[in-house]
């Protein structure tokens, strides 16, 4: 895998589908779970076979996907603001996740958090896992995880974030032998701040229950779906479904299907924003109260649907003049001058 070298990132989102398009070539959906007005922010350098980024969000996010075969991700949470669940399970202390290409991965988190990752050549990474650690990549993974104190997590985190900073305002371009440098010094901050691994990762039932239950909804967004149907899908009961669904994004079946079909309503009024369509849309997505709605939509959005049929009619976003989340990390540098930032390229995300 090759990256555009020498790209940048500085860009802030107001709406997830926004995100979604610049990294056109992941398998990526992201989805608002939390009430708030959704902003993301989004920094990051691509060397030719690395990438650094750190995402700030200001609401609880659903998101899943497979990363770009030839890649390697290797997420670092920094200022976790609630839990973080990872395939299933809240992240423990010293637990960071890694994605190798073809994984399937899912991310969910209640609450405003900031997520920095590197996504890095399987080969560049293999080799320079070999030579910094004396074992492979995969002998240094137990279960999609590597093990860091948290401690000792927070430092490099700050330190990959302060590098980061530093390339965003940078004037002129890495020379081929400046990028080799930068990714072996990334990848060392890394690999030096690993400890023993722990017990292999495993799902129990009730999260491969969900699981299977959530694949099986979205498959049938559309059309009327019952617990019953879930768990017929799932091969569950109920109490181990009702478990799974809380276990894994926090949340009951119910409202996880109520909340994935307001964001696909909301994803279809910006782009076919027509104030005769509203009660079309929210009745092809199951909801026949209007009412009902309409409350929903403005609890979870922070604005009525007639709201984003206005905005995006007339071009326009929600604000992206949002104060940024105020879980940011600690002695982290100001935000990068945008007179001296180059321009746009698409980024990897967490």
């Amino acid at each position: 895998m090759t990256f555009p070298a020498n790209f940048c990132l500085a860009q802030t989102f107001s709406d997830p589908g926004e995100f979604e398009k610049i990294v056109p070539y992941w398998d990526l959906e992201q989805r608002q779970i939390s009430s708030g007005r959704y902003f993301n922010r989004t920094l990051g350098f691509h060397t030719a076979r690395l990438q650094i980024s750190i995402v700030q969000l200001s609401v609880g996010m659903f998101e899943r996907g497979s990363i770009e075969p030839g890649t390697t991700m290797i997420g670092m949470p920094v200022g976790l603001a609630g839990p973080l669940y990872y395939c299933g399970r809240a992240l423990g202390e010293n637990e960071i996740p890694t994605l190798t290409c073809g994984d399937e991965y899912e991310i969910v988190t209640h609450a405003a958090n900031n997520l920095l990752s590197v996504s890095v050549d399987c080969e560049l990474l293999e080799r320079e896992a070999r030579a910094q650690t004396g074992q492979s990549f995969a002998g240094l993974v137990k279960g999609k995880r590597l093990l860091m104190s948290r401690e000792e997590q927070k430092r490099r985190a700050t330190i990959l974030v302060r590098t980061l900073f530093s390339l965003l305002q940078r004037k002129s371009e890495l020379t081929p032998e400046g990028q080799l440098i930068l990714e072996k010094d990334i990848l060392e901050i890394i690999f030096g701040g690993l400890c023993d691994r722990g017990r292999k990762f495993r799902l129990n039932p009730s999260l491969q229950a969900a699981r299977r239950a959530r694949d099986y909804l979205h498959r049938h967004l559309q059309e009327e779906v019952s617990i019953a149907d879930l768990c017929a899908a799932a091969g569950c009961n109920r109490r181990t479904l009702y478990h799974g669904f809380r276990k894994r994004y926090g949340i009951s079946p119910h409202r996880y299907m109520t909340v994935i079909r307001l964001n696909e309503v909301r994803r279809q009024l910006c782009r076919q924003p027509v104030y005769g369509r509203i009660t079309e849309v929210a009745m092809d997505w199951g909801f026949f109260h209007l009412s009902r709605f309409t409350s929903q939509y403005r609890q979870l959005f922070t604005e009525k649907p007639s709201d984003t049929v206005r905005l995006y009619a007339a071009g326009q976003r929600p604000a992206t003049g949002s104060p940024a989340p105020s879980s940011s990390p600690p002695d982290v540098p100001a935000t990068p001058n945008p007179a001296v930032t180059p321009k746009f390229a698409p980024l990897l995300p967490i």
